[in-house]
């Protein structure tokens, strides 16, 4: 366990390094171990901050995988340009389940809006539509709908692994589960919430905790102040 923090003491001087060759504000420099994210406010900086990385890690003896690494450029939520991303537009024809009445389409036309990146990368390093660090899905505009895509990805993913002992236990055993594996999940959705202006994207995280907790507790069919109650406790 003590790894990270030696390492955090090997690449220290890089911190430096990029405060005084790429102007960075030390705030704006995030490290954990090998993981590293730095907040650039213009293409000269980012530039800057990619070769004295790539610099840096040869001089010490490693390489700079490019195809790990990724760029990420935030914009504004109602911003309608991005830096070298571009607004894709995608058409879904959806067939009605019902007959449709008289003057009712029986398709619906649902037209999908997606950035993608305009260029393919700066220096060898890839422009990204979203990027995962440390558990945190970052995207142009920070939105939490992947976040909570992934949350429900892994929940199904653990609850699967553990069906056979989770039928086996008890309600307070699964409910340790739910506590210690699936709730820090919702730790990296959190952080985003500061960016998030929709209200209906936190009611969702929420509900979203809800149902996952009903999942692992095994209350499908139980009032939902009763085992909510329980979880809060």
């Amino acid at each position: 366990m003590i790894s990270p923090a030696l390492f955090n003491i090997f690449i220290e001087d890089l911190a430096d390094e990029l405060q005084k060759g790429a102007d960075i504000n030390l705030q704006d420099i995030l490290m954990y171990a090998d993981d590293i994210l730095t907040l650039c406010t213009s293409y000269k900086q980012l530039r800057d901050a990619i070769k004295i990385i790539e610099s840096w890690s040869k001089r010490n003896g490693m390489e700079l995988n490019k195809l790990k690494s990724g760029i990420v450029p935030f914009a504004n939520r109602n911003a309608r340009n991005i830096p070298y991303m571009e607004n894709h537009k995608t058409v879904e024809i959806k067939k009605r389940k019902y007959k449709s009445k008289v003057g009712r389409p029986a398709q619906v036309v649902i037209n999908h809006y997606k950035w993608k990146a305009s260029t393919k990368d700066i220096l060898g390093i890839p422009i990204c539509e979203e990027y995962k660090y440390l558990g945190t899905i970052l995207t142009p505009k920070l939105s939490c709908e992947p976040q909570i895509k992934h949350i429900n990805r892994k929940a199904a993913h653990i609850h699967l692994k553990l069906s056979p002992y989770l039928s086996a236990i008890s309600a307070e055993g699964r409910k340790d589960m739910f506590t210690t594996l699936v709730l820090p999940l919702f730790n990296s959705a959190y952080m985003l919430l500061t960016q998030e202006p929709s209200q209906s994207c936190r009611d969702r995280l929420e509900r979203t905790k809800k149902v996952l907790f009903k999942q692992f507790m095994g209350l499908s069919k139980v009032p939902a102040p009763f085992w909510w109650k329980i979880c809060c406790q």
